[in-house]
């Protein structure tokens, strides 16, 4: 009998801990986005409507799970948990990519396994049917789901937010890869809406880490030759810096104007055909802004144009860095004067407290800084200085 129950006590061993394993967040968090892939992958194939239905119905079905998981982890504050179901949507849908190409019309179909669901009953019929021509109605729903999770993180857990930009972001980017120019804009969309749920909650940190992950997008289209959708990126950042600006959240309108001058150089270096549409738009940035009192906020956009400029002289193209200098002919030589200081006195491109990008907005290397002495030479600063001097 003590044999016998020694034996049986050394072979439950094995078992809790097998146990043990199965019950482990991250491992059932893995098992759902296989299984999804899978289901995903077979389903798409299927011809026969009855059979993709059912599979649509599973492929849902897990995506609100691992939306359930994330949900559940934020209300218990466990990040680990959260990130672990966010990443695994993300996974999905990359995987998912990779077979949608060989799916049937069948597949695209939002069958009756899942149109009631509340996400689709609640869509307009035009929209439901777009969803259906554009063939995104599974990416549609990983980022609806991401959204909600978004909403639901942005007063309790803003590591989520970035993480949910941060895959966005990711899909944006297979998509381009892939020419789906539907999913793409649909990418955009999503990245849109989470800009406009920032600002509403007027959270300005949040808006300056999502605007990072805007930024990589678009420099993900340029370099990927999606030139239209780059530009139309660049229309939406323009504008959302018209609303921050209009919301006197002003240091979101300056990120969005470094940001632009940023795409407007790394498009120049990439020799994209759109540079000239991306330059125009960001010269445009400024203009409605002229209508409110906060001229002080200007400095920022003025800053950020100044900078793109000196990079034109740097290269030698001085055509577009004087585009930039008539468009600032009106600007008061103080201001000018406060610009050029400010700017030239920035030498590390650390700025000095623990920020998430790590690099100095104003900073500019030493060849593109030595530039700015010529840029100011087309403006009269004279009387400028001299009022400087005698107020000291």
């Amino acid at each position: 009998m003590i044999s016998a129950t020694t034996l049986g006590l050394v072979l439950m061993a094995p078992y809790f801990r097998y146990v043990f394993w199965f019950l482990e967040p991250m491992n059932i968090i893995s098992r759902i986005r296989s299984e999804a892939v899978a289901v995903a992958a077979k389903g798409a194939e299927e011809r026969d409507p009855e059979r993709s239905s059912t599979a649509q119905a599973s492929t849902l079905s897990a995506m609100e799970e691992l939306t359930d998981l994330t949900s559940n982890s934020i209300s218990g504050k466990d990040k680990i948990i959260a990130s672990g179901a966010v990443d695994a949507l993300k996974d999905f849908s990359l995987a998912y990519l990779k077979s949608k190409s060989k799916a049937t019309d069948a597949w695209f179909d939002v069958g009756a396994g899942i149109r009631q669901n509340p996400d689709f009953v609640a869509m307009d019929p035009e929209s439901l049917s777009d969803l259906e021509q554009r063939r995104t109605w599974v990416e549609w729903k990983v980022m609806r789901q991401y959204l909600g999770i978004y909403n639901e993180a942005l007063a309790s857990m803003r590591d989520i937010n970035y993480l949910i930009a941060i895959d966005t972001r990711y899909i944006g980017e297979a998509a381009g890869a892939a020419r789906d120019a539907e999913l793409i804009e649909l990418v955009f969309r999503f990245m849109n809406s989470y800009m406009r749920s920032t600002l509403n909650a007027r959270d300005v940190r949040t808006a300056y880490n999502v605007l990072n992950q805007y930024r990589l997008l678009v420099e993900a289209m340029i370099r990927q030759k999606n030139g239209r959708a780059a530009v139309e990126g660049v229309k939406h950042m323009n504008y959302y810096g018209h609303v921050s600006f209009d919301m006197k959240l002003t240091f979101v309108t300056e990120t969005v104007a470094y940001d632009v001058s940023s795409l407007c150089q790394y498009a120049n270096e990439q020799g994209a055909a759109e540079e000239e549409e991306m330059l125009r738009q960001f010269l445009e940035l400024d203009r409605p802004l002229r209508v409110s009192s906060q001229e002080s906020a200007l400095l920022g956009v003025r800053k950020a144009q100044v900078k793109l400029a000196a990079y034109y002289l740097m290269r030698g193209e001085r055509d577009k860095a004087r585009r930039i200098s008539l468009d600032m002919q009106s600007e008061p030589a103080d201001r000018l004067l406060s610009i050029r200081r400010a700017l030239e006195r920035v030498q590390s491109k650390d700025f000095w407290e623990i920020i998430d990008r790590g690099r100095n907005f104003e900073y500019m290397p030493p060849a593109q800084r030595a530039c700015l002495a010529e840029f100011f030479s087309w403006h009269d600063l004279a009387g400028a200085e001299v009022s400087e001097v005698v107020t000291k």
